[in-house]
């Protein structure tokens, strides 16, 4: 019926209609790969490479995602220092060359040959009735077209156009604003480190090294009052001896990013529409890592796509929430008390040294599990139990 009516009203029609070619849309793109439905893709960047930041730590297993080395440097230990203190500890954890990893996405996504990749394309509007999306209007070079799908999904990331517009997406989300430089590494190629003290005003600085000769250096925050000094409070990371002995302040390339975070959500759709990313606060509310629980929330999503088109039953569409809620809700919500109270503590230095000497106590295996966000109540009471002992 609808693609008789988009017929007889001139409007393209497709099976499912993505916004924002990001880590959410180009990993759904890619798990729908092996489908053969008529998907349409839109971005306003000029590629997928186009990347707005390139910091991306992550505790992912590669082998899980067939994601191939040289998109990946190992990281063996993470150091974490305060004003006074530090600990260094065994991980098992990669440094993502997020441009590597969005172009290797859209690669293996071609294998769906009726996906059509629309990049330069602006939305310009949206249609839609009792909360379900009609069609859209997109521009590109000047031109303006017209589409209609089943399913649509929003992953505009902090835009969240469609998201906000049907209530499923916070239009007020908590938003944490990060700078990042691109500089010359000296050493210690497979060390992350971590830094907290008073001086960042309750955010927190990070090296992250991408190769042998170059890493990301940046500093992120909750705070608004240091939204408009992040770039300074970046600069400002030279003034620590391990950052200076480890980076040159050469930037390669600057960059700002925005991070759309708060409480976890319960739901992810409504009628024909779905949320996956940033958009959705899929990022870890207490880490801030996202392109591995984005990509496992657009693997869950993908499942309950196919099986809507399959039975032609958009109330399948629901079963995505209640996955990822099943999966993920209750480490996002203990990730988001920890935050707000780590935003606190991160103020004062005594509190925050008395925590990294506490840290110092944690095995190797539970310092990663925490840092990796796999957050229950009975790993919080343990761990603070350990740390006592």
């Amino acid at each position: 019926m609808m693609i008789e009516w988009a017929l007889k009203m001139n409007v393209e029609y497709y099976d499912l209609i993505i916004v924002g070619a990001g880590p959410a849309g180009l990993c759904l793109t890619r798990e729908l790969s092996d489908s053969n439905l008529k998907i349409l893709l839109l971005d306003k960047k000029k590629s997928a490479k186009d990347v707005q930041y390139n910091t991306s730590g992550s505790f992912i297993k590669p082998e899980e995602w067939n994601i191939p080395n040289h998109i990946l440097n190992p990281i063996n230990e993470v150091y974490f220092g305060s004003k006074n203190e530090a600990v260094i500890k065994k991980v098992t954890a990669y440094i993502i060359d997020r441009k590597k990893l969005l172009a290797f996405f859209e690669t293996e996504s071609k294998g769906n040959k009726n996906l059509k990749i629309e990049y330069n394309s602006i939305i310009k509007e949206v249609n839609f009735t009792d909360k379900r999306v009609n069609c859209l209007v997109y521009s590109k070079n000047n031109v303006n077209k017209k589409v209609t799908a089943k399913i649509f999904v929003d992953c505009s990331g902090i835009s969240a156009i469609f998201g906000k517009k049907t209530g499923i997406a916070p239009v007020k989300p908590i938003v944490a604003v990060g700078a990042e430089y691109l500089v010359p590494l000296k050493k210690e190629y497979h060390t992350a480190d971590l830094f907290m003290s008073s001086n960042f005003k309750g955010g927190y600085g990070w090296i992250f090294p991408r190769d042998s000769e170059t890493a990301i250096v940046g500093y992120g925050t909750l705070s608004k009052e240091c939204f408009s000094d992040v770039e300074k409070y970046l600069r400002g990371m030279w003034k620590i001896k391990k950052v200076s002995e480890k980076c040159l302040l050469k930037p390669l390339e600057k960059r700002i990013g925005v991070l759309r975070t708060g409480k976890p959500l319960n739901k992810f759709s409504e009628n024909n529409l779905l949320i996956i990313g940033d958009s959705a606060l899929q990022a870890h509310t207490l880490v801030g890592e996202g392109i591995r629980f984005v990509m496992d929330s657009a693997k869950i999503a993908t499942k309950w796509i196919k099986k809507s088109l399959e039975k032609d039953d958009l109330s399948f569409l629901e079963n995505y929430s209640k996955e990822w809620k099943n999966k993920y809700y209750k480490q996002y919500k203990i990730g988001f008390w920890l935050q707000q109270k780590l935003k606190q503590f991160s103020l004062d230095d005594n509190k925050l040294d008395f925590g990294v000497r506490r840290l110092k106590k944690l095995s190797d295996r539970d310092f990663e599990k925490l840092l990796s966000g796999k957050l229950s109540y009975s790993f919080l009471v343990k761990i603070i139990f350990q740390s006592l002992i």
